[in-house]
């Protein structure tokens, strides 16, 4: 899919925590339809960067903007219907099912209304269809394997609907063929429209995948770099290490 309208800005951003700078400068966009790797070495701020790019911290400077608004105009609802942010290390009570998590994931379009509706049973069902985990529903999310977790967290973005999807290390103690499966089901999202940005250690297999890489070097510069051109892993690792 070509790239459509552009859905996440970002000017003259400074992240990190409090006075401890991680990365200044960063100038960035994401469209709709869009792969992009996000890749850096550990404490470089990648999972700050996304964090920030959804309003769960706060800018040290600089603005972010979800098609067309500042983030910080903008309400925790109208934020959990344009961004899904997923970890890749969610702890869970052992009692909760999968059923439950998808249904956790309809929750910004519950506004007044108590317990779940026949839309979003409708918009669970397609999912749970799409992708094929109807076997899933009644089970502990803790229960399953590494593997079936991420298969989780992702339709659990879908459930949520929204335009732009984060993703913190999504492939991480996932073996070759789980890793390419969950890299596959984001990329077919960049088909239906969605703007992905994927934290992954994994730069070699992520970037079979991405349109771009947004790279955080080993002199904490950000770079963004265009996968048509005839870039390597190994020119990308070496900016890193």
């Amino acid at each position: 899919m070509n790239k459509k309208s552009t859905i996440l800005e970002v000017e003259d951003l400074i992240i990190g925590y409090k006075n401890k700078e991680l990365v200044r400068s960063i100038n960035v966009s994401g469209s709709a339809g869009q792969f992009i790797l996000l890749v850096g070495a550990n404490g470089k701020g990648k999972s700050t960067l996304l964090k920030t790019l959804m309003g769960h911290l706060a800018p040290i400077a600089g603005k972010v903007r979800l098609k067309g608004e500042d983030l910080a105009d903008l309400s925790l609802t109208t934020i959990a219907q344009t961004v899904a942010f997923l970890s890749g290390n969610t702890h869970l009570p052992s009692s909760v099912t999968v059923n439950d998590l998808l249904q956790f994931s309809r929750i910004p379009y519950q506004s007044g209304v108590r317990g779940i509706r026949a839309e979003d049973r409708k918009v669970i069902r397609q999912v749970v269809d799409e992708m094929g985990i109807d076997d899933f529903l009644e089970k502990p999310y803790m229960s399953l394997s590494d593997g079936q977790k991420q298969l989780i967290n992702i339709a659990r973005s879908l459930v949520q609907q929204t335009p732009i999807i984060l993703l913190d290390e999504p492939t991480a103690h996932l073996d070759v063929v789980n890793k390419r499966t969950v890299f596959q089901l984001l990329k077919d999202q960049t088909e239906k429209g969605k703007l992905i940005v994927c934290c992954s250690h994994d730069l070699a297999e992520g970037s079979l995948f991405a349109d771009e890489v947004w790279l955080i070097n080993k002199a904490d510069n950000f770079e963004v770099v265009e996968m048509y051109k005839e870039i390597t892993t190994s020119d990308l690792e070496s900016r890193l290490f």
